[in-house]
């Protein structure tokens, strides 16, 4: 049997369009989600501001060029978690329109806003 060459790549912006195009078999369908789910579930971790910047609207500066690129990029929602504890993160995030879902992730809160 002749070897096969396989070759693993990134999934880029450029490339990004052929990995939406896969398909599989209409019998393998019940099998597997698409690659461009419409709920698609961008994340944003650990967005961190070092502590002699906080307090100054670096974070909440941020946080709006977050979304911004996510929206231009196609996204439906961003999630990201934090401990339920982090009340001026959780103060930030709710202020730029987060919401809480009601799921844990791990020992974290899950917020989603919704474009």
């Amino acid at each position: 049997m002749a070897r096969m060459k396989v070759e693993l790549r990134n999934l880029t912006e450029e490339n990004m369009g052929q990995c939406f195009g896969l398909r599989v078999a209409k019998d393998q369908m019940q099998y597997i989600a698409s690659n461009e789910d419409p709920n698609d579930r961008y994340w944003l971790w650990r967005l961190m501001i070092d502590e002699s910047l906080q307090g100054k609207g670096y974070g909440t500066a941020a946080i709006k060029e977050i979304i911004q690129y996510f929206k231009f990029h196609g996204a439906n929602n961003i999630r990201l978690s934090t401990k339920d504890t982090n009340t001026n993160a959780l103060s930030m995030y709710r202020k730029a329109g987060f919401r809480d879902t009601g799921e844990m992730n791990d020992e974290e809160i899950v917020l989603q806003l919704d474009f």
